[in-house]
């Protein structure tokens, strides 16, 4: 059996090698649908013809999802309390911003971004030339009661999944796992990967509240995501 630190450091090479083995089956595909324009640009020394270049992929791209969010919001103003006060208590305004300076998004415009339909999403992606996503929740499911996390996750999952399988030529996603459930969180790897044709997982630090994922209830899941050779990006 592998250490968490030997799984995180494979799932990692994976990474790399998975999609550069995409963005070149990308670059290849001669179908129009679905495909972003910005795959295609003009060559100044072909007299306009246009050819294609290496395709710009952005990991870990969050997406909402208002069941989830919903279920685990009392849990998550206890553990974050100043999330309860986003938009009122305190408010901060991009516009009064240094703009010589990278900033981060105002937090309610990147969770309006996330919870945009994906053919929106798809349109702001051609906007500043990115062709590729993978998608996942953020670490949400691990503040998810143990009774409600396993049917919580699978529908998440199976809602990723569904945006997946519509625009495949723009979205992959990182499955979620119940964690604090490991024999379901075993099942639900499986699941994904052999029915979902899902790839890879969103590896928590802390996949149950306070508990580090270092303890070895957390071993099957990882031996098991290890023989299924799943990759995985880390969070916090």
């Amino acid at each position: 059996m592998k250490t968490r630190r030997e799984a995180v450091s494979t799932g990692l090479a994976t990474i790399g090698l998975t999609l550069a083995s995409h963005a070149s089956a990308l670059a290849k595909k001669s179908s129009d649908v679905g495909k972003s324009p910005s795959m295609m640009q003009e060559n100044p020394d072909s007299h306009g013809a246009q050819t294609s270049r290496i395709p710009i992929i952005c990991l870990e791209e969050h997406v909402h999802d208002p069941i989830v969010a919903s279920a685990v919001k009392d849990a998550l103003t206890a553990e974050l309390p100043y999330f309860a006060g986003i938009g009122s208590r305190y408010r901060d305004d991009p516009s009064k911003q240094p703009a010589d300076r990278p900033r981060l998004t105002f937090i309610p415009d990147s969770i309006k971004t996330a919870a945009a339909p994906m053919s929106d999403r798809i349109q702001a992606m051609d906007a500043v030339g990115i062709d590729y996503q993978v998608i996942s929740l953020s670490n949400l499911p691990q503040l998810a009661a143990r009774e409600k996390v396993v049917d919580l996750v699978r529908g998440s999952n199976d809602r990723l999944a569904e945006a997946v399988a519509r625009y495949p030529d723009r979205f992959s996603a990182f499955f979620s796992l119940p964690w604090q459930n490991p024999d379901a969180a075993i099942r639900e790897a499986e699941r994904c990967v052999k029915e979902l044709n899902l790839p890879a997982t969103m590896l928590s630090g802390r996949p149950e509240g306070k508990i580090f994922i270092d303890d070895p209830r957390f071993d099957p899941v990882l031996e098991r995501s290890d023989d299924l050779t799943i990759w995985d990006s880390q969070v916090g």
